[in-house]
């Protein structure tokens, strides 16, 4: 298991770097181009989705290198396979929004803006619990959308493995809303609390999902 989550780690290292410069000069043009509403905390979230997306670019990697038809021959079984998969995703959201919550706190002590510190450290505690969440339902929505389609025709619909996401919780909103639920300020910060056991009930089942269409898979 160990070994098949480095393998992911290797084959993307250079990509996870130059996705660090990537969000570096995003950080820098909000601070350019939005100086008098100056702020980079939407850099978190940003960051996390952005790193999520590597899931996908290890997948190009084992389809160019056949590297399923190798691991299969190995004492590893097709469940091994998913479950590091996802193992693997968290991990690169995790990486993602540290990257993303260090320079956007980095950026802000060093244009004057982190005044109120117990104050913005409760924000970017919200916020670096939601933007994992999100990042992670974002990424995982993708790996059984390859599973059952193969990587190059899921690189053309790559877009959906995020629509779908949105929409389900856009449904879920618009329910709460016509049941008489008022999304208040309170309400909002409890949700934003309870997001990675939503993402981990998300992840749960895009697991299964995705060993079901795999186990289908010959090779």
């Amino acid at each position: 298991m160990k070994g098949l989550i480095l393998k992911d780690f290797y084959n993307v290292s250079k990509y996870l770097k130059s996705m660090l410069l990537m969000i570096i000069i995003m950080a820098i043009m909000t601070v350019k181009f939005d100086t008098e509403n100056f702020n980079v905390s939407g850099i978190v979230a940003m960051s996390g989705i952005l790193y999520a997306m590597t899931i996908f670019t290890t997948f190009s990697f084992d389809d160019a290198c056949e590297w399923n038809k190798f691991a299969l021959i190995s004492p590893v079984t097709k469940k091994d396979i998913v479950k590091a998969k996802f193992i693997s995703l968290v991990l690169f959201c995790f990486i993602g929004v540290l990257v993303g919550t260090i320079i956007a706190i980095g950026t802000s002590l060093a244009f004057g803006k982190f005044t109120n510190i117990k104050e913005e450290l409760i924000v970017y505690s919200i916020l670096v619990v939601i933007s994992l969440s999100i990042s992670s339902i974002f990424g995982s929505t993708s790996i059984p959308f390859v599973y059952k389609i193969g990587v190059e025709k899921a690189r053309n619909y790559l877009i959906l493995t995020y629509i779908v996401p949105i929409g389900v919780f856009f449904l879920i909103y618009k329910i709460l809303t016509l049941l008489g639920v008022v999304f208040t300020e309170e309400l909002l910060v409890i949700l934003g609390f309870l997001s990675p056991i939503i993402a981990i009930i998300w992840i749960f089942i895009m697991y299964k999902i995705s060993i079901k269409f795999f186990d289908k898979e010959e090779f």
